[in-house]
């Protein structure tokens, strides 16, 4: 059997390899080359910069370091190298945005509640520490 052409300048695309389901239909996307459009080169947009460290250039916050939350008869050591920019900026351990550190560390058992990065330093006294 040979594939159908395209139909009104639309393509037919296969669906799922077991045969469930129905085809699905996708217009045909135009190729953009410089020839188009006079054969000019369009501008690329610079992007905006996202001032993510409250006005403390990023040169600044490399420097910053993370404070070590360290005692005695410690259960788990986190030994972390190269902390993020938001986490040293923030001057808390896996303080990022997207991290799931916290979460993952609450869905482990390993803290009796879900914690945030601000509240690294609780973690001694559920026998937990960083340097």
């Amino acid at each position: 059997m040979h594939p159908m052409p395209p139909i009104n300048n639309l393509q037919l695309m296969p669906g799922p390899k077991n045969g469930a389901g129905k085809k699905k239909i996708k217009p045909e996307q135009p190729e953009f080359t410089q020839e188009m459009n006079g054969g000019i080169p369009r501008p690329i947009k610079e992007r905006k910069k996202h001032d993510r460290f409250n006005g403390m250039p990023e040169e600044e916050v490399c420097k910053r370091t993370l404070p070590d939350h360290l005692t005695e008869n410690l259960d788990i050591i986190i030994i972390g190298i190269n902390p993020g920019l938001f986490a040293a900026y923030k001057g808390h351990h896996y303080a990022g945005p997207g991290n799931h550190f916290w979460k993952c560390l609450y869905l482990s058992g390993l803290t009796p509640q879900q914690m945030s990065a601000d509240e690294d330093y609780k973690l001694l006294q559920v026998g937990i520490g960083f340097t």
